[in-house]
């Protein structure tokens, strides 16, 4: 089936009050046989994705897959006040107008598309989509991302479009290019090429480097620093707004990849309505290569070996009078092009 919105369906749902046990509802048509899926609100104003109907008594182990704010269980309702039925009941404990009403539907998206692959269970494919979003939806950690760290993931994705703007949408080099988020020693990587993604609203502009290994370019074939100017704008983009545009433009193959990487940022769909709080916008981005002349620290700026007790070394640069490498440079397209090689 084309590529479901079921933000659009659910604006064609007048909820109706009345019986506790009715649900006003739509069917999606999915494509399985002996299954149905409904997406529908109930008179408290709750999303529901219903799956069956099922046969009275039908057990379905889920107790382990409940995230926070997120529930499964096996209920019983009358679709439209017609015969009251058990369906797989996925709903979500806000209420239409809240937060995570766009996360919740992205999640039901996601299950319908699994649902619909004959060969998995509803139950297994309640398991596979439960697993993948718990990145997202865990409650283990409550602490809201600051101002710089927005910025920063901001920096990144904003590449990350770019090198999507560059090549076919279907291939996953870009994506798997962004190494940041796994722990590698810069944002994006492959082979022996780099990129630094880092942002700056400071005039002059000033960059922090973590680490003395962050700029030393012996390590590499060529390394460069991305530059964003950024500042903060109430008629810019929100950093769920580049997450949105990214999922609509990559092919649905490599999202779960996509997904993966962005939920080891520290991402959180429940969290989402903190981040579209800050909007920003950013200049085109500009490229440094890193050489031996370009101010830094490394290991081979001290006289000696560094004593190990010594660690967390960061500092600042300012890039006034530094030149950028302009982006028709024929070794900055080469490098570029070689992070989109299909590994």
């Amino acid at each position: 089936m084309n590529k479901l919105n079921l933000e659009t369906v659910l604006e064609s749902i007048q909820p109706k009050k009345g019986m506790q046990a009715n649900i006003s509802a739509k069917n999606l048509h999915i494509q399985r046989k002996n299954l149905e899926a409904f997406v529908g609100i109930d008179s408290l104003n709750q999303i529901h994705l219903l799956l069956g109907p099922v046969q009275e008594g039908t057990s379905i182990k889920i107790k382990d897959v409940h995230l926070r704010n997120l529930n499964c269980g096996i209920l019983e309702w009358s679709i439209d006040r017609k015969n009251l039925k058990f369906y797989i009941d996925v709903y979500c404990n806000v209420d239409l107008n809240e937060a995570l009403r766009r996360p919740f539907l992205s999640f039901a998206e996601d299950l319908i598309k699994e649902v619909e692959t004959e060969s998995v269970s509803p139950e297994e494919a309640l398991r596979s989509v439960f697993r993948r979003w718990k990145r997202f939806w865990s409650g283990a950690e409550s602490t809201l991302p600051s101002l710089e760290w927005l910025k920063g993931l901001f920096g990144e994705l904003k590449f990350l479009s770019f090198l999507l703007e560059r090549q076919n949408p279907t291939i996953s080099s870009a994506v798997s290019s962004w190494e940041g988020p796994r722990g590698g020693s810069h944002d994006f990587r492959r082979g022996e090429i780099a990129f630094e993604v880092k942002t700056s609203h400071s005039h002059p502009v000033t960059i922090n480097v973590h680490g003395l290994s962050q700029l030393d370019e012996k390590k590499w074939s060529s390394l460069y620093l991305v530059l964003y100017r950024i500042r903060e704008e109430p008629a810019g983009k929100s950093l769920v707004d580049l997450v949105q545009n990214i999922e609509n433009y990559i092919s649905d193959d490599f999202l779960d990849d996509f997904w993966q990487r962005l939920a080891e940022t520290g991402y959180r769909r429940d969290h989402e309505s903190h981040y579209g709080q800050n909007r920003f916008e950013c200049n085109d981005p500009e490229f440094f290569l890193v050489d031996r002349n370009f101010p830094k620290l490394t290991p081979d700026s001290f006289a000696g070996p560094i004593d190990l007790r010594i660690f967390g070394i960061s500092y600042s640069i300012e890039l006034s009078g530094i030149s950028h490498v302009d982006l028709d440079n024929s070794r900055l397209e080469q490098d570029i092009d070689s992070l989109l090689v299909e590994s």
